[in-house]
């Protein structure tokens, strides 16, 4: 979680918690009970929303990271030709190529 997001939890919460000791009270009107649950509602939904937004970021920074460790780059292969030098150096003759046609040596 986000350093904001734990701000933004850490301030709700507490609100939440007023919240509750407010409708706790019995002398409090059933009109003023709904709005602080309306209030508390609205909250909840928020915070929800901000703790979404954080785990689809977390999510696709994930995705980016192994993307990029799967995916090659261009820098991985400018020592092809060195492959391809150290190829003719295992089959100096050209073997391989000569046997392929098939019964070269007969």
């Amino acid at each position: 979680m986000e350093n904001s997001t734990r701000q933004d939890f850490a301030s709700v919460k507490l609100r939440l918690d007023e919240i509750v000791a407010a409708v706790s009270d019995e002398s409090l009107s059933l009109d003023a009970a709904l709005k602080l649950y309306e209030e508390a509602v609205a909250l909840g939904l928020a915070l929800s929303n901000a703790l979404e937004e954080d785990i689809a970021k977390a999510q696709s920074e994930i995705v980016i990271e192994a993307d990029l460790e799967a995916d090659p780059k261009a820098e991985d292969f400018e020592d092809l030709e060195d492959l391809e030098d150290l190829e003719d150096l295992e089959d100096p003759e050209g073997a391989c190529a000569s046997s392929e046609g098939g019964n070269a040596l007969l």
